[in-house]
């Protein structure tokens, strides 16, 4: 019988991910967390993180799968978004060689397709991470999903400051094509890909059921909060983007948004169509049942 060893397992996707696994199907679960975490049935806890595998490499072995999850993400500085993202994954990757781990499901995102930006550490980060896998002699697979929404999503605020005001703020034209997809869908997928051990070398793009602009995704989360329809006003992307990378280094690196996280207002984030994810769709959330406020019936559109 095989055992599980998460990393990012306290994160907004690998703790939705944990509470999903059918009990009995793994003879193990160990999860990794930088910080202590309150007791979940099943799950054995390690605090520590991707730096050093000495707290973490004894539980790998060749029945282990691996699911990785553990990423920096947000407005932190270039630094920490190549050691956790790039040099993490890294770390953890030659460990799972020398164990001969089973297997690896590398969690990346969209943004790793987005085109080179020295200002978005992060998407370039995901990029190396990717690199790092493929390179491997472990059994591998690597998800990218689009916009993950659902409750605590981290963007999921800042979109409703910008839909909820008084004018719905959209940053360049709003003609971004957008594909969100639920947090819990995301924690699914992974879920079927272990049951199935589809560790083929692939790399496979994540999206929600339905396709649509980023300026009408701004709109349906406004009706979500049970607003009225507002006036849609444009801030042109550049100046936007070049008063953030000014912020940045004022603040050195320490800006509450990034300009690279600006981004995904201009880039097209669809994922590339999979048969392997059709027996999930019927299932998968509405843009509705992602956005709607916590404690909160679902939103329709009028």
């Amino acid at each position: 019988m095989r055992s599980l060893f998460v990393t990012g397992g306290s994160g907004f996707i690998g703790r939705r991910f944990l509470s999903q696994i059918p009990a009995g199907r793994y003879r193990r679960i160990v999860a990794l967390s930088r910080r202590p975490q309150l007791a979940m049935d099943g799950v054995t806890w390690v605090q520590g993180d991707l730096a050093s595998a000495a707290p973490w490499k004894q539980f790998l072995d060749d029945t282990t799968d691996v699911a990785h999850f553990a990423a920096a993400t947000g407005a932190v500085s270039a630094a920490v978004h190549r050691a956790v993202n790039a040099d993490g994954t890294e770390t953890l990757v030659r460990a799972c060689e020398r164990a001969r781990a089973a297997g690896l499901l590398f969690v990346s995102s969209i943004a790793a397709r987005y085109p080179e930006d020295a200002h978005y550490p992060y998407a370039t980060s995901k990029r190396e991470a990717e690199a790092i896998v493929r390179g491997s002699v472990v059994p591998f697979v690597i998800v990218r999903p689009t916009i993950v929404l659902g409750d605590g999503a981290p963007i999921l605020g800042r979109l409703r400051s910008l839909a909820g005001g008084p004018v719905i703020t959209v940053i360049g034209d709003g003609l971004a094509r957008v594909q969100p997809i639920d947090v819990d869908d995301v924690a699914a997928a992974v879920t079927l890909l272990l049951e199935r051990r589809a560790f083929d070398g692939g790399t496979r793009e994540l999206g929600g059921p339905e396709v649509l602009t980023m300026e009408k995704l701004l709109g349906r989360i406004r009706h979500s909060l049970g607003k009225a329809r507002a006036r849609v006003v444009h801030l042109p992307y550049g100046p936007a983007r070049g008063g953030l990378i000014v912020a940045e280094a004022l603040l050195g690196g320490r800006s509450p948004v990034s300009a690279g996280q600006l981004t995904a207002f201009v880039q097209n984030s669809e994922a590339q169509p999979d048969a392997f994810w059709e027996a999930l769709r019927p299932r998968l959330k509405t843009i509705e049942q992602m956005v709607k406020p916590a404690g909160t019936g679902v939103a329709t559109r009028g």
